[in-house]
């Protein structure tokens, strides 16, 4: 059976690539960061199957600490305006190359326009991945929103 790669944010704030090896009933996580390999063994497949989906349910919604896009993908439709809103610098279409990487640094993303990229460790997003995150964010703090009128509300009616 082939491996699965998915990229894993986990809550904890670190980015790695969770890595299920099925066939050997283990689980690898590689940090991006430091590119430190753990090595999760398993009674089963099953198991290893069920929690290296666990894992993927249970992740951050948010953006990766240093993250590629593809220029192509940033001149999408609407894609200047999801960028923004997630408080990202928004690149000068005039100025763009083939790749853009953001990083977060201290006082926010900072990117880069670069061409040839081959570094496979950094995950690349597309429009679909940024426009998921910007909605379940919003979704997250409206919900945020509600949960602390209705304590409010509850607490009057006391």
């Amino acid at each position: 059976m082939e491996k699965e790669r998915e990229l894993y944010l986990n809550p904890n704030g670190r980015d790695m690539w969770l890595i299920l090896d099925q066939d050997k009933k283990r689980i690898r996580t590689i940090d991006i960061k430091t590119q430190k390999v753990t090595i999760y063994p398993f009674l089963t497949k099953k198991d290893a199957k069920a929690n290296y989906q666990c894992w993927l349910d249970n992740q951050a919604t948010r953006l990766p600490t240093t993250f590629i896009v593809r220029s192509e993908e940033y001149l999408r439709p609407h894609m200047k305006s999801t960028i923004k809103e997630l408080g990202l610098p928004i690149p000068q279409k005039e100025l763009l190359k083939e790749y853009i990487v953001f990083h977060r640094a201290v006082n926010g993303y900072v990117f880069m326009n670069i061409e040839n990229f081959t570094n496979s460790i950094l995950p690349e997003l597309t429009f679909n991945d940024i426009n998921r995150i910007n909605v379940e964010t919003k979704i997250s703090k409206q919900k945020n929103t509600y949960d602390e009128v209705h304590e409010l509300h509850q607490g009057a009616l006391v």
